[in-house]
């Protein structure tokens, strides 16, 4: 009996340590990531970022993966071409 209320105390505190909020350490992961890209893949992932913003707040909807992608592309090899 001991073991299996020890084993439902630890299955709720570890279960609230996972669904903890890391949205900073993801913010923080981000910047590293930007600030050690080269300058085109910059200023392809600010366009990508800055249109998904601005979709998501026109229309309440996050753009799926492939979508993202194609516009990140696309600043990318507009980036290059000049």
């Amino acid at each position: 009996m001991k073991k299996l209320i020890f084993t439902a105390i630890a299955l709720v505190a570890f279960s609230g340590v996972s669904m903890a909020d890391n949205t900073i350490v993801e913010k923080e992961i981000e910047q590293k990531e930007v600030l050690n890209a080269k300058p085109c893949e910059t200023v392809a992932y600010i366009m990508a970022s800055l249109y998904e913003e601005s979709i998501e707040n026109e229309y309440g909807t996050c753009l799926n993966s492939s979508q993202y992608n194609a516009i990140y592309n696309a600043a990318y090899k507009d980036c290059m071409n000049k």
